[in-house]
């Protein structure tokens, strides 16, 4: 049974870890951060915080290596091996990085997370891969009192699943900057614009995406998007962005036409 855990990193996922793991019966919890990332952080994880290296050192039942994904090599060599789990929550990142150790695996939320905000882990996809089956028991168990949808899928297919994840979070809400931008430049209210992105958003859970698209694009309106190209010329980037995503949806629009031929 899993008593005792060790979060490395001070980031965002930790954070929400930590706020979830407060509600558990759990008979010790750190966090271990580098001085840089400690210095004046969250409330939240503020009582748990460490930045003394010796707390490598400590034994915990898990270890959670939540840090970005160029440093996750590097924090397992700095971990010993007394026997516990290590896991870390990336989902592009091959369960082999941590091969060295005798128990360890990977515990891959899919959500997107801010510090600012809550959330509701019941909802949140929770994957996970185990290099054997105490493991994968125990990490089972744990996280189960996160969520009930608990997913087993190895290496390949999780980063299949993270690709597909970074364009359906990441770039959308990049087009939701670029959108504001534009507004806030041309002096619109960009709260105008919310009840569009919501009708969007959810239009894509009750349909099929393909068949919610819709556009100037998408109906070929060369007068519309003529107009548009020659409105953002002073927005180099975001022309060169518009006419990118312009035709794969005037792409995809003629392939989805011709099935239905």
């Amino acid at each position: 049974m899993i008593r005792s855990v060790t979060i490395i990193g001070a980031g965002n996922i930790a954070v929400h870890l930590v706020r979830k793991l407060k509600q558990m019966e759990l008979q010790k919890l750190t966090v271990y951060g580098r001085k840089a990332d400690v210095s004046g952080y969250q409330k939240d994880i503020q009582p748990f915080l460490s930045n003394d290296p010796n707390t490598l050192e400590k034994k915990s039942d898990l270890v959670i290596i939540a840090v970005n994904d160029d440093n996750i090599s590097m924090v397992a060599g700095q971990i010993k091996d007394y026997g516990q789990i290590i896991v870390h929550t990336s989902g592009s990142t091959s369960i082999n990085v941590l091969e060295q150790f005798r128990h360890f695996g990977v515990m891959y939320p899919l959500q997107t997370f801010s510090v600012d905000r809550d959330l509701d882990w019941d909802k949140i996809p929770l994957f996970i891969e185990a290099s054997d089956d105490y493991t994968r028991e125990n990490i089972s168990k744990f996280a189960n009192a996160f969520t009930e949808s608990i997913h087993y899928k190895d290496s390949e297919e999780r980063k299949k699943l993270h690709i597909s994840a970074v364009f359906v979070s990441n770039f959308v809400n990049h087009m939701v900057v670029q959108g504001k931008e534009l507004a806030d430049s041309q002096g619109v209210d960009f709260s105008l614009l919310m009840p569009l992105i919501y009708e969007t958003v959810n239009k894509s859970f009750s349909m099929d995406p393909l068949k919610a698209q819709t556009g100037p694009a998408l109906r070929n309106d060369i007068v519309t998007l003529e107009k548009h190209f020659e409105a953002l010329k002073k927005y180099p980037d975001k022309l060169k962005l518009y006419k990118i995503l312009s035709e794969s949806i005037l792409k995809k629009g003629k392939n989805n036409i011709n099935e239905k031929l």
